[in-house]
């Protein structure tokens, strides 16, 4: 499973092994659908607000799982000419940081830890580069969740540059002499 949890700007927790059918995983994942739910009416709400003329109706209309994601309204904005692309839709209203974003999550990177070592699982975070603070302060993040049981970081990613994934791998390496072990993960 992967988790986003509450960020300033994108943090996803990945747990292995994890027990599918454990009562907790329902509940929490019960809530990560409610506040996606309320973040998705949020990027709508804002979106109107901004003057674009897009609907919650629209973006189910073209959600054949019926869960809709600000592709669904990046989309809507381009098939009406508001943007050129997706990606553009993205880069100026609905990406991190963008007037119609919502980061609204239910839970913090510590309950997604918590929560996937209570179901048996192994957590790691991953792609650490998304989360977009100093090493410093992603070090210190890092050890915060190893109090949590927090396994390992994602060391090799398809974005990383070579100096990404060895500075990722050296980070790890450098948190396992810590007092818990930190894994590498593919």
């Amino acid at each position: 499973i992967e988790l986003s949890v509450q960020s300033e700007t994108e943090t996803h927790i990945l747990g292995y092994d994890i027990d599918i059918h454990h009562p907790l995983l329902k509940k929490a994942l019960d809530g990560v659908m409610d506040a996606r739910n309320t973040r998705t009416l949020n990027h709508c709400k804002k979106l109107n607000e901004l003057g674009f003329d897009v609907s919650m109706e629209e973006a189910y209309a073209i959600a054949p799982s019926g869960i809709i994601g600000r592709a669904h309204f990046a989309r809507i904005m381009m098939e009406k000419g508001y943007v050129s692309s997706v990606k553009e839709g993205f880069d100026k209203w609905l990406g991190v940081g963008k007037p119609a974003y919502d980061g609204t999550q239910a839970l913090t990177a510590q309950q997604a830890v918590k929560l996937i070592k209570d179901i048996g699982g192994h957590a790691f975070v991953a792609h650490p580069h998304l989360i977009r603070i100093s090493d410093d302060a992603l070090r210190a993040f890092l050890i915060e969740l190893k109090a949590y049981g927090l396994d390992g970081i994602e060391g090799y990613y398809n974005e990383y540059t070579t100096e990404m994934q060895e500075k990722f791998q050296s980070m790890a390496k450098e948190l396992a002499r810590q007092k818990r072990n930190l894994e590498l993960i593919a």
